[in-house]
């Protein structure tokens, strides 16, 4: 073999020899390279799962109490009463201690002139909260319209004694009282609530009012009277 054959096949060796290895790195990048994105890709179709995952048990998951009172609201503003107290007796069926939607349905019941609608909810949502002040005080509010002042007395005293810095359960309780005679229980009431000159005044108004059928109806309060207010028991 001569010197130039051997340099030919010395060269050729030498040639495939960095094409091995170029192919053999070349194939190794591309490799590489697809692996990355798949793990990529798979990790985007991971998290795109786990959203619908969870958009889906959203969806499925049943409204709050505060959820489904806040869509009630939103009705009553818009004047359509009807459908706000079809939502609010479900807000009471999924949730009997949400005592704010029992007091929204008596407010909506007495501005409809259904008093005794709206003693019925109120007594309802008491037996599952019994110590919510704002229900007892608006069953008083409701009892003072029919004029039932024993009665109304009564649920004001409780409100007052379970908030005892409510002047306005304070002042309800007087009213009550002095609408049923019992001016000087009506005066200790009223102590610390108003002033000395306007407790007399009250109480001459309250006194008249007892003589007429008429000035009873004037002290007794408006739709407007009934609070929301309350917890979540």
């Amino acid at each position: 073999m001569n010197t130039s054959q051997s340099g030919n096949r010395a060269l050729i060796h030498l040639c495939a020899v960095l094409l091995g290895i170029t192919l053999f790195v070349g194939t190794g990048c591309a490799s590489s390279n697809r692996g990355e994105a798949d793990k990529k890709a798979d990790a985007r179709d991971a998290r795109r799962q786990r959203v619908e995952d969870e958009f889906d048990r959203g969806a499925r998951r049943q409204p709050s109490a505060r959820t489904l009172y806040a869509m009630a609201r939103i009705l009553v503003a818009k004047g359509r009463d009807r459908d706000a107290i079809y939502l609010l007796n479900r807000t009471v069926q999924q949730y009997p201690k949400f005592a704010p939607a029992y007091n929204e349905m008596a407010g909506i019941y007495l501005r409809s002139d259904r008093v005794n609608d709206a003693i019925e909810v109120l007594s309802m949502g008491l037996k599952h909260a019994p110590h919510d002040s704002v229900m007892r005080n608006n069953l008083g509010l409701c009892w003072l319209v029919k004029q039932e002042y024993a009665r109304a007395a009564g649920e004001f005293r409780i409100a007052a004694d379970a908030a005892p810095d409510n002047a306005v359960y304070r002042a309800n309780h007087a009213l009550a009282l002095g609408m049923l005679g019992r001016s000087d229980e009506a005066a200790k009431v009223y102590d610390g609530v108003i002033s000395d000159v306007s407790i007399e005044h009250n109480l001459s108004v309250l006194a008249r009012a007892r003589h007429l059928r008429q000035g009873a109806a004037t002290t007794a309060p408006s739709a407007a009277s009934i609070s929301r207010g309350g917890g979540e028991g």
